[in-house]
């Protein structure tokens, strides 16, 4: 029995020392990590002007194409007849489509 209490006193000791080096290293690497992460700079943000300046661009430069389709929707509804596929594969293929 004597034998017995010694394998699991040195067992335990070694498993309480590989988990206190493993603590060690885990606290070592989350402190490196936070200090770290406070130290970065803040990444720019757009300004609400901008932002609604950006969106009120993109919505004049769709202006045309959106005028187009809703012509053709009208004069289709009009007819009572549902938008041919090609018609709008016409349309996305036309130049008043380009943004650029």
């Amino acid at each position: 029995m004597d034998r017995t209490k010694v394998a699991s006193n040195k067992n335990l000791v070694r498993y309480l020392a590989i988990g206190g080096i493993g603590f060690a290293l885990l606290g070592g690497l989350s402190y490196y990590l936070l200090r770290k992460s406070k130290n970065t700079p803040e990444t720019t943000k757009i300004s609400r002007e901008v932002t609604i300046k950006i969106l009120k661009e993109v919505k004049k430069g769709l202006f045309p194409l959106l005028k187009e389709i809703c012509q053709i929707q009208t004069d289709y509804e009009e007819a009572g007849r549902p938008i041919p596929e090609d018609v709008l594969r016409d349309l996305s293929k036309s130049e008043s489509s380009d943004l650029g």
